[in-house]
């Protein structure tokens, strides 16, 4: 029972720590301080209403209610017409808007989905069975095969689940670089030598991963179909096998997932929590890490306070930084860019927030250890008791 307390109160403060470093993301983008102060209501007026006006937009609000979302200063006078103080309002009253509810329901939303609703990384398959493949131990009568196995395969059966093993799984890929690309697992592959950065050719003639250029954490995912019901729609499964990109986002799965999982392979989906990871320049892929985020960092001060270091280098690592975070693609990255090059923005906010975005991550990687912790734990008694592990949807 302690193992299970333990893995409910770290579960707790992960989670707390993780709505609080969302909810200092959505102070800095209303100007306001860590501890909630608006110290300058004049930026604070002017940022509200551009994140306002940015969702209005989103939602393909009429540009009658966008108007409406304009904000202007306005005076207080005393009894002898003095301006005593100035406050900032809407110019259109909110009650007298023709659909004044629309931005009370604008306002809830933005601080549920920036604060409250969360996106795990991963990424969502179509489940198909194992029943029905054919497992032979060698390449006879096969011209080419571009399934890639790792240690953990004994050329027959997907293992099943038991109280020492993880359910076992073949998925495509997903692997991807700081430009949101995916890693090409035959990079550099030479068939002539039977060697390549990530796979190397077995003496079988089957495709091998080289694991030792894996973390062992990327090698296993925290999955869940589609619709849940509690512990028994999830899993820690381990990798035993990536498919070639052509199988698009299928995963094959052990027999026992129809048992377990209530699988009749109509198009099922299958969720799955992923790490946030990096690439090395040696091509190594990792989980990303505590050192990754005070490496970055370090790097970002030291280019951007030395005077003599090239405009060029340091826009080259601020992409580098947004990309690592982001990917090459999406608001998230154009947005970091924009902050990261504005001049009116000092060192020490930009340093915060690059800290702070990292911090998300790392939060997010520490969730999905303790699902993997508590699915792996061969008490299945005790691991009834925890009711903690939700499924968030997969960004």
């Amino acid at each position: 029972m302690e193992q299970v307390e333990h893995s409910l109160n770290h579960f707790d403060a992960t989670f707390i720590n993780l709505v609080n470093l969302k909810r200092q993301e959505l102070y800095s983008e209303l100007g306001i301080d860590a501890d909630g102060t608006i110290k300058d209501m004049s930026s604070y007026a002017k940022k509200i209403q551009e994140v306002l006006n940015r969702e209005a937009k989103k939602r393909n609000y009429p540009l009658q209610d966008i108007k409406g979302l304009e904000m202007d200063e306005k005076n207080i006078y005393d009894a002898e017409g003095k301006v005593i103080d100035t406050y900032f309002d809407f110019k259109v009253p909110i009650w007298l808007a023709t659909n004044g509810n629309r931005y009370e329901a604008l306002l809830n939303s933005i601080v549920t989905n920036r604060v409250m609703k969360h996106k795990m990384p991963g990424n969502g398959y179509v489940v198909g069975s194992e029943a029905g493949m054919h497992y032979q131990s060698n390449m006879r009568g096969v011209d080419q095969s571009r399934v890639i196995t790792l240690g953990n395969y004994n050329g027959k059966a997907l293992k099943a689940s038991n109280k020492n093993q993880k359910p076992q799984v073949f998925i495509p890929s997903k692997f991807k670089n700081s430009k949101n690309e995916l890693i090409d697992l035959f990079e550099d592959f030479d068939k002539n030598t039977g060697e390549g950065k990530y796979i190397k050719t077995r003496d079988d003639k089957s495709l091998a991963l080289k694991e030792d250029m894996f973390d062992e954490e990327l090698l296993s995912l925290f999955s869940f179909r589609t619709p849940s019901s509690s512990h028994v729609s999830a899993s820690s499964v381990e990798i035993s096998g990536f498919l070639p990109p052509e199988s698009g986002d299928l995963m094959i799965v052990p027999k026992n997932f129809t048992k377990q999982k209530g699988l009749d392979y109509d198009v099922d989906k299958e969720n799955a929590y992923a790490f946030h990871h990096v690439v090395t320049k040696t091509g190594k892929v990792e989980v990303l890490k505590e050192h990754h985020k005070t490496k970055r960092i370090s790097q970002f001060e030291d280019a951007i306070k030395n005077a003599r270091t090239e405009a060029t280098i340091v826009k080259s690592l601020m992409a580098d930084i947004a990309g690592e975070l982001h990917g090459e693609v999406g608001e998230g990255y154009n947005d970091l860019i924009e902050f990261l090059t504005d001049d009116a923005v000092s060192i020490l906010k930009k340093v915060e927030r690059i800290g702070r975005e990292y911090d998300i991550k790392l939060a997010q990687n520490e969730f999905i250890r303790i699902n993997h912790a508590v699915f792996n734990n061969p008490n299945t008694r005790s691991t009834e008791k925890i009711k903690c592990c939700s499924f968030y949807e997969i960004c």
